[in-house]
């Protein structure tokens, strides 16, 4: 009997590898996430790229739901009230679902002078990638923007903190995913690098009380508050005055 079920292992075991989602390769949403089945999130990305087929912008927001978040505050519109923004994340993206709507549309005419992203906390959390997986999405990302749009220059926020202890393992995956995009996608020229989590993190190193929606894996109100007094700034020095 257990020949039988060694064999029925190993012939499962490739398959479950290979259904494993690759951060570097372009991939819709096949699974319901909290709050949005994957038809609906079909929908959102069709109803994005109608929007972006129709319009163009100053400032793009594109990620997942950190990036989706901001457009329930009014932050951007009053630093910037002069500026078309448009903002097309969605909740728990991964960089294979973004890389994919990318590629389906997801640009449409847009042309922005600067383009924010904000993507690969649904990696770590979600899917459980490696860091080094979650910097080569990223990558791929940066890649496929810059063959469509060059001129666009890009931010990379950082991926912000869990709440969770300093020392928990999540909060170091978190950090040298970070690290890392700051040593190897940051160029200082089209593509920088700006870490603003700090905004959200105490002298101990403890996330501050009311800044992360663990539920949501983003900032809450008082959180993007608070990036925002670290982000404009530093936009505003790397990319120039907007």
């Amino acid at each position: 009997m257990r020949l039988p079920c060694l064999l029925v292992t190993l012939l499962l075991v490739p398959a479950a590898l290979s259904a494993r989602e690759r951060p570097a390769a372009p991939s819709p949403r096949t699974a319901d996430t909290p709050g949005m089945t994957a038809a609906e999130w079909r929908s959102r990305h069709d109803a994005l790229a109608r929007r972006a087929a129709e319009s163009n912008c100053d400032i793009l927001l594109l990620g997942d739901g950190v990036a989706e978040g901001w457009a329930a505050t009014e932050l951007w519109t009053t630093r910037y009230p002069r500026l078309s923004i448009v903002n097309v994340g969605i909740p728990f993206d991964t960089t294979s679902q973004l890389l994919w709507r990318l590629q389906n549309g997801g640009l449409g005419n847009l042309r922005p002078r600067l383009a924010v992203l904000m993507i690969g906390t649904s990696n770590l959390l979600d899917r459980r990638h490696d860091p080094d997986e979650v910097v080569a999405g990223i990558r791929a990302i940066v890649s496929e923007f810059q063959s469509h749009r060059p001129a666009t220059r890009l931010v990379i926020v950082t991926l912000p903190p869990v709440d969770a202890p300093p020392r928990a393992r999540l909060r170091k995956r978190i950090r040298h995913t970070n690290e890392q995009l700051a040593r190897e996608v940051h160029d200082g020229f089209s593509v920088f690098v700006l870490d603003a989590s700090a905004a959200l993190i105490a002298p101990d190193r403890s996330v501050l009380t009311g800044t992360i929606d663990s539920a949501l894996h983003r900032p809450t109100s008082e959180g993007y508050r608070r990036l925002a007094e670290t982000l404009f700034p530093e936009l505003e020095r790397l990319v120039g005055r907007l």
